[in-house]
């Protein structure tokens, strides 16, 4: 009887020795883990891209590689996404070269606009000729619908009940709103102040928002052409206005043409008198 009990006890002490060795063992696995170096993903990637070959030399890791489609969808293998990656950069890169012929083609129908207005305006003989010349030319070939020619009436002594066409005094205190645009020499696109909008176009043009201002000469000494959009982005300031540009320099050159035959005309009576 008693050596029954020495055997019990004896197996009862095997059994907890038995579970504290393997609960010792599973605490050394777990530190053992937790000591090994984690990689990030970060640094997978790095490795990755330093050594292109790595597929090359495992194939096997590359074929059993699967990546998702999309949430929830379907996994696909690498060389597949690897091939929708390519295929959607193609698509962005046609559609950016398609939008630069698009932008080079207008620019090049923008030029020959130009030149041709600059054309038809040194074949009128008068200022005024060329003034309705130009607001007809504006709508028809560029398709302006709002446009206001502003010029200062000191070097151009004219009247006109022209809607298209404003002859005001440099100092009117009208152009205050107008007054850091006409410190510079070059075109602004502006969202139109209300100020702006009723000097140009009158108390009934709410609609129109944004506008290109384009000066007509050095510092717009001779005037300048507002022109309006209903479209409060159409003319953003961060807007190119190369070719503005280039349409105040003909139309400013096609007044001045102007000028200088009035002046040339008026000498010899000046002399003769």
């Amino acid at each position: 009887m008693t050596s029954r009990k020495r055997d019990t006890a004896a197996v009862g002490r095997e059994g907890t020795d038995g579970g504290e060795i393997a609960a010792e063992r599973h605490e050394s696995a777990e530190q053992n883990e937790a000591a090994e170096p984690t990689l990030t993903g970060r640094e997978v990637a790095e490795y990755l891209c330093a050594h292109p070959d790595f597929f090359a030399r495992y194939p096997r890791v590359l074929l059993e590689m699967e990546l998702q489609h999309q949430p929830g969808g379907a996994a696909v293998s690498l060389v597949q996404r690897q091939v929708e990656v390519l295929r959607k950069q193609n698509e962005e890169l046609h559609a950016q070269l398609k939008d630069l012929v698009a932008v080079a083609r207008d620019n090049q129908e923008l030029v020959e606009k130009i030149h041709q207005l600059a054309v038809s305006l040194v074949g009128e003989v008068d200022v005024k000729r060329r003034v309705r010349l130009l607001r007809t030319r504006l709508k028809k070939d560029f398709g302006i619908e709002n446009a206001v020619l502003i010029l200062f009436a000191e070097p151009y002594p004219i009247t006109s009940r022209d809607p298209f066409l404003k002859v005001v005094e440099r100092g009117d205190a009208r152009l205050k709103s107008f007054a850091s645009f006409l410190k510079s020499s070059e075109p602004l696109c502006v969202r139109l102040r209300p100020a702006q909008r009723r000097f140009a176009f009158g108390g009934g043009q709410a609609e129109l928002k944004s506008a290109a201002l384009v000066p007509l000469g050095r510092h717009a000494e001779a005037g300048f052409i507002v022109i309006a959009s209903r479209d409060p982005d159409h003319f953003h300031p961060g807007k190119r206005a190369d070719y503005l540009g280039r349409l105040g320099e003909v139309v400013t050159m096609a007044l001045s043409a102007n000028r200088a035959d009035s002046d040339a005309k008026s000498g010899p009576k000046a002399s003769g008198t």
